[in-house]
């Protein structure tokens, strides 16, 4: 039996005050309304009755009632009556030592009943009892702080709540604290339980707190030496505990006693006390108080050389202890087969509802792709008849255009190409207005005329994918073939025109960035300020910026480069420009690669009265070094 219950869920029925007959009488007449009645709610509320009485004179008996009562609610499905006798069947189990069980029924409480406050509060301060007497502080003191709080809320809001939370609840948490040694925490819940113990009538239903506050206090107190209040408190305590004729509470408090004589060295009263809790609970028995009063008689004996009275108590101390601790290991392996079962009845709830939420996943989409699949089915079918009318229609007109697009391409390339001739006669002769001439021939007539080619040849590549994709390749290359021609028409206008507001440098710059960052190919461009570059003539200009559009074009075709390095720099009475690339390199001394890397920079370095080297290893990349004689 437990010494110290705690929270009572069942009202203290106020028949406990009426005489034994009495009790006897009506407990009878229970019994055999209970054999004679057929119908199931009448049993229903016998078999409660029987539970509530009995369990002030045999808890078996009450326990086996209140099962009964128990599996009738749920055979009937009531609810709310199933949750009432719930309540009692785990306070029972708990006063009966089998915290385990009743721990399973008031978890399962408080999921059903997670939205009631009131029942909550309730189901985790006897939670908070029945881990601490597991020694489960931990849990205790988690279970204990939530109901004090919960109650206190209540309080606040002015709803009902439980009295037996308003003295408890602070009482419990003083209780684990001091389990737990942390003796500030116990004695501050202590005192703020005992105060409100002292504001208010305690309700006839609860009275065991006007034994149990005290006690609990007077231990804290007792064990921050604090003895003459320990002392004052227990007295309380037992004055109490004996008004109530509640032997279980007055078997803690002569324990508590007995410590506190033997602690101030008065054997004699410590005896007293300890004898006298130790023969009660013998009778009852209690486990608890026989094994604590069994050691201190022990003690005390031995200190009087009373040796086979000391052996004694030692041996029914032992056994006591050795009993308390059986049980707790029965209720530690049940503690963990419950967990067990719980967790593997979570799995199984997770695997389940893991299935049907995959099931749902997958008809979702699978619906959701039919739906778009007869959408677009329905789409297409009523455009089909529309695109295949006009496909032949486009086929014609795409077939018209490409014709007339490439018989205006051929007449323009020959215009280019004849332009191109005269240019170059105007430059051998050195005619520096017929560049001039030529060059804004080429940009106003011929370049607009190439422009309106690509942008007219895209558009009619645009109609002819849907249409007449056999045309679209022809298309593109007309497009890209226009575009070049473009390219080549700006850069020899460009050195045609001496007066051209672009100089060299930007032109070089720009031209490098276009064609470099087209092929994800990292630009580092180290030349001084361009006022501090040297001035060049045209033709010197013009072979130097070709020969660099030549190196650029290498590296992008050959090297595989990620990274060009452009440096120029002026030493003495030469113009130095380096063009360095990351790229793999070739072998300098292969004949084929050198005739064909040299000839063309040669040519025009050649032309200026400048030089061209070239150095390269495979995997070690390209620097590629134009000098240029300045003039003086």
């Amino acid at each position: 039996m437990k010494r110290f219950f705690g929270f009572i869920l069942l009202i203290h029925l106020t028949y406990t005050t009426i005489g034994q007959e009495t009790l006897m009488l009506r407990l009878d007449s229970l019994e055999r309304a209970l054999s004679q009645s057929k119908e199931d709610t009448t049993r229903l509320k016998i078999l409660e009755e029987l539970g509530q009485f009995w369990q002030y004179q045999d808890l078996n008996k009450s326990t086996q009632y209140i099962e009964q009562a128990y599996a009738l609610a749920q055979k009937l499905e009531l609810t709310e009556w199933t949750y009432g006798i719930m309540y009692q069947l785990a306070y029972n189990y708990m006063i009966q030592n089998d915290a385990p069980r009743s721990i399973q029924i008031l978890q399962t409480l408080i999921q059903e009943l997670h939205d009631r406050e009131g029942a909550v509060q309730t189901a985790m301060a006897f939670l908070s009892l029945n881990y601490k007497e597991l020694n489960d502080f931990d849990n205790a003191l988690l279970y204990a702080q939530k109901s004090f709080v919960l109650n206190e809320r209540l309080m606040i809001k002015g709803k009902d709540y439980d009295p037996r939370g308003y003295y408890g609840g602070p009482m419990n948490l003083a209780e684990i604290f001091e389990k737990m040694n942390r003796l500030d925490s116990a004695l501050y819940y202590a005192q703020f339980s005992y105060q409100r113990l002292l504001k208010k009538e305690i309700p006839m239903q609860i009275r065991i707190f006007e034994w149990q506050i005290p006690w609990i206090f007077g231990k804290i107190e007792h064990k921050l030496n604090n003895d003459a209040h320990a002392f004052a408190l227990y007295k309380e305590a037992l004055q109490a505990a004996q008004a109530q004729e509640y032997t279980l509470g007055i078997q803690s408090v002569e324990v508590s006693l007995a410590q506190y004589f033997n602690k101030i060295n008065q054997a004699d009263s410590a005896i007293f006390y300890a004898t006298r809790a130790f023969e009660g609970a013998i009778k009852t028995p209690n486990h608890a108080v026989i094994s604590e009063a069994g050691y201190l008689l022990k003690s005390l004996y031995e200190k009087n050389h009373n040796i086979s009275k000391a052996f004694y108590y030692l041996n029914l101390a032992q056994a006591a202890k050795d009993t308390i601790s059986n049980i707790e290991k029965m209720q530690k392996v049940q503690v963990l087969t419950i967990k067990d079962t719980q967790r593997q009845a979570e799995i199984e709830a997770e695997r389940i509802a893991y299935k049907t939420r995959i099931r749902y996943y997958l008809l979702s989409v699978g619906l959701f792709f039919l739906g778009m699949l007869a959408f677009f089915l329905f789409r297409n079918n009523r455009q089909k008849q529309k695109l295949n009318e006009q496909l032949a229609q486009r086929k014609v007109e795409i077939e018209t255009l490409n014709n007339g697009l490439e018989h205006t391409v051929e007449e323009r390339t020959a215009e280019l190409k004849k332009a191109l001739k005269e240019v170059q006669t105007a430059f051998n002769m050195g005619q520096t207005s017929e560049r001039k001439r030529v060059s804004a021939d080429l940009h106003d007539e011929i370049g607009s005329a190439l422009s309106t080619i690509a942008i007219f040849s895209d558009l009619t590549k645009m109609k002819a994918e849907k249409f007449a994709p056999q045309l679209v390749n022809e298309l593109e290359r007309i497009g890209t073939k226009s575009r070049d021609m473009i390219q080549t028409m700006r850069d020899t206008i460009w050195t045609l025109n001496e007066d051209s507001p672009q100089s060299l440098w930007e032109r070089l710059y720009i031209s490098s960035t276009e064609t470099l960052n087209a092929k994800n190919i990292q630009l580092d461009w180290k030349l001084p300020p361009e006022n501090e570059l040297p001035i060049m003539s045209f033709n010197t200009k013009r072979h130097l910026f070709l020969a660099y559009k030549e190196a650029i074009n290498n590296i992008i075709k050959h090297s595989e480069a990620s990274l060009v390095t452009i440096e120029a720099t002026k030493q003495q009475e030469h113009f130095i420009l380096k063009i360095k690339d990351t790229g793999k390199g070739f072998d300098i001394e292969n004949e084929q690669i050198k005739g064909n890397g040299l000839h063309n920079f040669e040519k025009r370095m050649t032309e200026i009265g400048g030089t061209v080297h070239i150095e390269s290893m495979p995997l070690q990349g390209t620097c590629v070094t134009f000098s240029i004689l300045l003039d003086t």
